[in-house]
């Protein structure tokens, strides 16, 4: 398996830009190990601090990272379902948890239009809800 070197660069951004980190990587950039200086943008991320990486040492971090990036799960599915990708399903953890719930429900309980619209509600507003933390940078 061929180890992939991921870096961010964080120099030189534009006034008001932030550094897209959503890839993952080794951050460089202005500022010292503490400072948070580099402005960045980043949805589900896991950071861990520059001392952690100078523990662990990056390229173990990175054969980490591509370990878990190839990382895949057998899986038997029926018609009808949706797959959520791996990003979408951390960010959406409990909401998906409530809507699965809600379904298991539906069905010992023999729910009808009326549940299942005040469900659809419910899920509107959780859109609302994420729609706005987007706006705002998650």
């Amino acid at each position: 398996m061929t180890m992939t070197q991921r870096e961010l660069n964080g120099h030189n951004l534009p006034e008001g830009e932030r550094l897209d980190v959503n890839a993952g990587g080794f951050l460089v950039g202005p500022g010292t190990e503490i400072s948070d200086d580099i402005p960045a943008v980043g949805c589900s991320v896991f950071v861990l601090n520059a001392e952690t990486v100078r523990i662990l040492g990056r390229d173990r971090i990175d054969k980490l990272v591509d370990l878990a990036l190839g990382f895949r799960t057998k899986l038997m599915l029926s018609n009808g379902e949706y797959v959520v990708p791996a990003l979408a399903s951390v960010v959406l953890f409990d909401f998906w948890q409530k809507i699965n719930l809600s379904g298991v429900i539906s069905r010992a309980n023999g729910w009808g239009e009326v549940e299942h619209e005040e469900l659809r509600q419910v899920v509107d507003s959780d859109i609302a809800s994420l729609e706005q933390r987007v706006m705002e940078g998650c």
